[in-house]
């Protein structure tokens, strides 16, 4: 019996799937990500977590049939890019890394972008063979995604495919992004931005949310309980998220989009709303496109880091 591990390497924390050959999840582990010599430290930590549990198997290295990784980052070619997350500097060659510290030239090692890999794990999941092209949208502190097409995972040139958070939206909003540019998407519908609409309309107008600390959960429960600010903050979310789907559908024109991330908790309510202002925006065919909520929620990274490995 062959055994895989996915880890999906956050800024904050790592989470490992046990995968055994049938492609059942045997179980989970989280731990905190290293925060200083950040290189030796996270692969160190790598091997010491994955030889504990084949030890708790009781089943040797030999029984280890791959390592899929994910990064919050640009990967190419298995080497990390830059990635300010994680703090290991520019061209990070992790899978080199994790091979010479397993002591092991043979062993598998895939390595990808965490919002990639979690759109080829929700893919996956989805399970249907007829499905060629598919879009994951992930919301949350920013915004991310994965494509799908013919298939396959999209992953571009440098790496930085499905970047699609920094697709420029309004370039006259003046919010600075993480990326350096002004006016992306993210600067409207990641939680920064979306705090900051809120703050902003707060100052001319009344809410329930005012005095509170404010997070993606309280405006999306506010606006449910009809709150005009939060509204405007969930339209003007939405507007932005289904301007950016219709762009991409211009390229992709995918059969579905799948929406992840802690802000689509929200759930229809959310979906709802984009995909009126998506039919509004979309052209020619692409209407036909459908919105779904994600299935596997924190855990997608791991499992597409899983279903990578299997690929030839």
């Amino acid at each position: 019996m062959k055994y895989y591990f996915g880890i999906d390497i956050g800024g904050t924390e790592i989470k490992f799937g046990f995968f055994d050959e049938m492609k059942r999840l045997l179980g989970t582990t989280k731990v905190k990500t290293p925060t200083e010599n950040v290189r030796e430290e996270l692969v160190d930590l790598l091997y010491d977590i994955v030889i504990a549990r084949l030890q708790k198997e009781k089943v040797t290295l030999d029984s280890l049939g791959g390592i899929g990784l994910t990064i919050p980052g640009p990967v190419k070619d298995g080497v990390i890019t830059f990635c300010p997350n994680l703090n290991v500097g520019y061209d990070f060659d992790i899978t080199s890394a994790v091979k010479e510290k397993f002591n092991k030239p043979s062993l598998k090692v895939v390595v990808g972008n965490d919002a990639n890999l979690a759109a080829y794990g929700e893919y996956k999941i989805l399970g249907r063979s007829n499905l060629s092209n598919m879009v994951f949208i992930t919301l949350g502190t920013g915004v991310g995604g994965g494509v799908i097409v013919n298939k396959k995972l999209v992953t571009g040139f440098s790496g930085s495919a499905g970047e699609i958070g920094h697709i420029p939206f309004d370039l006259n909003n003046g919010r600075k992004c993480g990326c350096g540019g002004v006016g992306c998407v993210e600067t409207v519908a990641g939680t920064a931005g979306m705090i900051q609409t809120a703050n902003d309309l707060m100052k001319k107008e009344k809410s329930i949310m005012k005095d509170k600390t404010l997070t993606p959960k309280l405006i999306f429960d506010s606006a449910k309980e009809g709150d005009l600010v939060a509204l405007k903050v969930v339209d003007s979310v939405s507007y932005a998220i289904g301007y950016m789907a219709a762009t991409i559908s211009t390229i992709v024109d995918p059969e579905v989009f799948v929406i992840g991330g802690g802000v689509a908790q929200a759930g229809q309510f959310l979906l709802s709303k984009i995909n009126y202002h998506y039919q509004q925006l979309a052209r020619f065919g692409t209407t036909e496109a459908r919105f779904e909520l994600a299935k596997l929620g924190n855990d997608a990274g791991f499992y597409g880091a899983f279903y990578l490995l299997l690929e030839d």
